[in-house]
């Protein structure tokens, strides 16, 4: 990993898709890191791409069916998603 948060486009010559990982670890990133990667995303979010398909990945999900739920952060309001 570049960074705690970062872009990808895939392939890199003609990208059909752009990537964007973001740090999930809430709890331990800590507030104005957190808000810090809240801002480049509605940043990123808000870039023209060439790319047809735009993908946001972490390593914990934040939304899930599976048996451990949606992550505690965003049932809390004011989570920022």
């Amino acid at each position: 990993m570049p960074a705690h948060w970062y872009r990808l486009e895939l392939p890199m010559a003609e990208p059909l898709v752009t990537v964007l990982m973001l740090d999930s670890n809430r709890g331990s990133v800590g507030k104005e890191p957190w808000q810090a990667q809240l801002r480049w995303l509605d940043e990123e979010l808000s870039k023209p791409r060439k790319s047809a398909w735009i993908l946001c990945l972490a390593h914990n999900p934040l939304f899930s069916d599976g048996q451990h739920g949606d992550s505690a952060d965003c049932s809390r309001p004011g989570a920022g998603f």
